[in-house]
């Protein structure tokens, strides 16, 4: 399980811990900038979030007041890109439900809201480019 926070303000305890799964919620709330999320940990209006980060402390059990260090750094370090793959797939989300409107979608848990995004139009469309530019070479073969 991934963990994030919604951060709010410029205190160390003005966030909001949210999981993974409800991270395509957030991610929506903070490009629309309105209306109220429902989460687990609690309630936030769109307007009030400033950024959504990982939630280092609860991934490796650190109290809240821990100030991490250049050791801290290192050790989260490597969790990095799992984070960041995490967040992009429920950015993809929240990008489809907003567009499609398909707000049934950020209700869901983000494992599962993930399989009714359309999969393949993209390279589809790249082969079938490909497929045309290598004909059209074929034919001008001698």
């Amino acid at each position: 399980m991934k963990y994030y926070k919604i951060v709010y303000g410029f205190n160390p305890d003005d966030h909001l811990p949210i999981k993974g799964d409800e991270l395509p919620k957030a991610i929506a709330l903070f490009v629309e900038k309105i209306g109220r999320g429902v989460f687990e940990e609690g309630v936030i209006r769109g307007q009030d979030i400033m950024r959504i980060i990982p939630d280092w402390h609860r991934v490796k059990g650190w109290n809240k007041g821990y100030k991490m260090n250049s050791d801290d750094n290192a050790d989260v370090a490597p969790l990095e890109e799992g984070y960041r793959n995490v967040y992009n797939k429920a950015k993809e989300i929240a990008e489809y439900a907003i567009k499609e409107n398909r707000r049934d979608l950020l209700l869901k848990p983000a494992s599962e809201a993930i399989k009714e995004l359309p999969q393949g139009e993209i390279p589809r469309q790249i082969s079938e480019e490909v497929k045309k530019l290598a004909d059209k070479f074929k034919n001008n073969d001698p």
